[in-house]
């Protein structure tokens, strides 16, 4: 199952026809059904819009992988990018093994180890 969700406060009227584009290409594109895309960015400029949807694991962004979407200045799909999309993901598990708290504490510990 395909999920999405919102990154940033960022909108787009083309938004919902960005992520239809989305879903109906999902199996070529070889999304997980385990992972998410989050709208992380919009452009507009004078040739048009951009979209940009973060792919995510478990609220987790994974590295430099995002679907890009384009609509031109008439409304008109004109674009998409999914080269640098992750198809090969394993579904795992994100909780950390420590608290913030523990890892910020061990962090000071060895900066200071450093001095």
């Amino acid at each position: 199952m395909l999920c999405f969700s919102a990154l940033n406060a960022q909108t787009s009227s083309f938004e919902t026809s960005a992520r239809s584009w989305i879903k109906e290409n999902t199996r070529n594109l070889g999304i997980p059904g385990f992972s998410e895309l989050t709208l992380s960015s919009v452009r507009k400029g004078n040739i048009g819009e951009t979209l940009r949807f973060q792919q995510m694991l478990k609220d987790v962004p994974v590295f430099q992988s995002e679907i890009v979407v384009h609509f031109d200045k008439e409304g008109k799909l004109s674009y998409t990018g999914t080269e640098s999309l992750k198809k090969n993901l394993k579904e795992v598990n994100t909780t950390p093994s420590i608290s913030a708290a523990d890892a910020f504490k061990k962090s000071h510990r060895s900066q200071q180890s450093r001095r």
